[in-house]
């Protein structure tokens, strides 16, 4: 029997809200109406009103649309976007995924394409932009990620819209990061013409914006330019920091490692080294997780990582951990840190693939990725060339669990967990020892093949230790509320001021059902819709810098400060200016044009400026200061 359903009206008869020709809304959001949330569509619209955000990304899943071949349901989606449009809010929606009865979908264009001239026929008119999947350069999205296979996907896909509706814009997907090497053999597979805009999703958390955001988007737009593309406009449809509480992947595994190297669990001291600017203070947090891991009577201290080397120099330091979060490192910090262990000190190396990410501190004392070293190179120093990603002998995922050496010290002993990353035995000497901490078993039954933690005890050359894990810190919060919204703001300013066209923060509402996932605490509302300081940090900046506002790239003589400035449509300067890590400084500010400059918060607060010769002495912070009025003129210390 052939079932046949019908939607509920003929969505071609609705008339489009957004003519094509308009300039589209720079302020977007992701928000999952089109999934779990579609019950609180009504809700979520109008608060992204109050929010001045007026563009609003969502999944098109083909699977929700097709669930048996030929049998096509578009009715909820019907309701959806009528509702969504009513609210005067535009939709991008993104076309994906693999679906059952066709997949792959690149190796099923005939039945792929087919599914993008449904939608587009069905909503002609209504979407200025389609989005073609999201980040398949990671096997969440698309399984074994190819960028010739997309490439092939994305050709197809771009032809079957246009054959729809030449006008309608397609914009590639949003790839995780920015991965330059994915979207070069993209060009290379012959790519370029295929879609219209350049679409990324440049997160840095833990880090701040600055020096990330900006760094990747002046490379992208080099690299485009190589390929003859750069005059296309990039847009960030996913970008934010999360506030979850946090803890330890593995609870206890910092105690039995430190077990393992100094038994009899002795006081130690212990110095915690972040990657942020020099002067940073310490988060609170982490330390708050380390300090309970330590051994009783033990200290702990903190530092940044561009500090490291001269806190060392000090002595009266037995244990550094690095950085617990996300593969990253300092390049800055390493040759200190292998001195350290050479002469009998302890480095914690957690969080996946040590040393994956490299950082330095530039000239300005900005932290900027480095791209050029070699992270093998990195891991040889350390003397640990294993903790990598698995080989075919150790498949992804492994079940592992605490070995003998660490099982009494473990919180929670019995637990498994799942092992992505993995210590092999480095280069060590005879006389050295690897120690496994958590392992699992590989695909030839070796009980300790797959070894999750480790700690690498040298005995020979070296006489200190190295504790490793390959465990994704990814319950490990950083943020606060604050917080969460300050980097937004930055990241909102550092990106339009690059030339960014369309900014989507992730996500909109915050599902919170873990208090220690950072996936459930990207939002700006709560789940019941109360607004955090993100949702009023983000309606400030678009209140402040309204659509249709121009970046104005003046030079500005300053002391280490990052500004940005714009001119509104109606031809008025603004700006704003922050200190990354600094609580307050006091700066004097001079301005061009009129006396009268209107000073607020990141948060639309009024803040009131002291008079002084020629300018006005306010304070300089993390959190950004907004300025209208007058074009700024410089920065300098009162």
């Amino acid at each position: 029997m052939v079932r046949v359903m019908r939607s509920v009206f003929l969505f071609a008869a609705l008339a489009p809200t957004v003519a094509l020709s308009s300039a589209l809304p720079p302020y977007g959001t992701c928000a999952h109406v089109s999934r779990d949330e579609f019950s609180e569509r009504t809700r979520t619209c109008e608060m992204l009103a109050k929010a001045g955000i007026r563009y609003l990304r969502m999944d098109f899943d083909w699977v929700n649309l097709e669930r048996f071949k030929g049998e096509w349901r578009f009715d909820k989606l019907d309701i959806l976007v009528a509702d969504v449009e009513k609210a005067g809010i535009t939709i991008l929606p993104i076309l994906g995924y693999n679906n059952p009865i066709a997949s792959p979908s690149y190796e099923h264009l005939d039945e792929w394409t087919n599914y993008v001239h449904r939608v587009l026929s069905r909503y002609r008119g209504h979407f200025p932009v389609v989005e073609v999947w999201n980040e398949p350069n990671l096997g969440g999205f698309w399984p074994n990620p190819n960028p010739e296979n997309y490439t092939k996907l994305l050709k197809a896909t771009t032809a079957a819209v246009k054959a729809e509706d030449p006008k309608t814009k397609v914009a590639i997907c949003g790839f995780s990061q920015v991965p330059f090497d994915f979207i070069e053999r993209i060009y290379k597979a012959g790519g370029r013409d295929s879609f219209d805009v350049m679409n990324i999703h440049p997160y840095s958390w833990p880090l701040p914006p600055e020096g990330n955001l900006d760094q990747n988007l002046d490379r992208l737009r080099k690299l485009m330019s190589k390929y003859g593309d750069d005059k296309k406009p990039i847009w960030i449809t996913e970008i934010g920091w999360p506030n979850a509480r946090g803890k330890l992947a593995a609870p206890g595994l910092i105690r039995a490692g430190l077990g393992v190297v100094y038994p009899g669990r002795k006081p130690l001291h212990v110095l915690y080294s972040d990657i942020a600017p020099v002067g940073t203070p310490p988060n609170q947090k982490v330390l708050e997780l380390i300090r309970g891991e330590l051994p009783d009577g033990s200290t702990l201290e903190s530092c940044t990582a561009g500090e490291l080397g001269s806190r060392l120099k000090r002595g009266g330091i037995d244990v550094v951990v690095n950085p617990l979060s996300l593969e990253r490192s300092l390049v800055d910090s390493v040759d200190a840190q292998v001195d350290f262990i050479a002469k009998g000190g302890t480095v914690l190396l957690f969080g996946g693939s040590a040393l994956y990410y490299s950082f330095r501190t530039d000239a300005e004392g900005v932290i900027r990725p480095d791209y050029t070293v070699d992270f093998k190179e990195q891991r040889r120093k350390f003397r640990i060339v294993g903790n990598e990603t698995p080989n075919p002998n150790r498949p992804r995922n492994v079940r592992a669990s605490a070995t003998r050496e660490a099982i009494a010290l473990m919180t929670d002993p019995d637990r498994y967990y799942v092992g992505e990353r993995f210590c092999s035995r480095g280069d060590l000497e005879p006389c050295d020892r690897f120690i496994p901490l958590i392992a699992g078993k590989t695909n030839d039954g070796n009980p300790t093949g797959a070894v999750v933690a480790a700690v690498y005890k040298f005995n020979g050359r070296w006489k200190g230790a190295v504790i490793a894990s390959g465990l994704f810190e990814h319950r490990l919060g950083t943020d606060d509320e604050l917080s969460q919204a300050s980097k937004l703001s930055r990241a909102l300013g550092i990106a339009f001021d690059r030339g960014v066209e369309c900014f989507f923060n992730y996500e909109f509402r915050a599902p919170e059902r873990d208090d220690e996932d950072q996936e459930s605490h990207f939002g700006m509302v709560h789940p019941d819709f109360t607004p955090k300081p993100a949702f009023t940090a983000y309606r400030t900046f678009a209140n402040l810098r309204p659509s249709g506002s121009v970046a104005d790239h003046s030079k500005v003589a300053k002391k280490g400060e990052w500004h940005v400035q714009w001119t509104t449509p109606k031809g008025s300067p603004a700006g704003m200016i922050w200190l990354p890590g600094s609580p307050g400084v006091r700066r004097k500010l001079t301005f061009e044009g009129e006396k009268h400059v209107v000073f607020r918060d990141f948060l639309g607060k009024p803040v009131q400026a002291k008079s002084a010769p020629d300018g006005v002495i306010v304070s300089i912070a993390e959190n950004p200061l907004y300025f209208s009025g007058a074009k700024l003129l410089s920065i300098e210390k009162e």
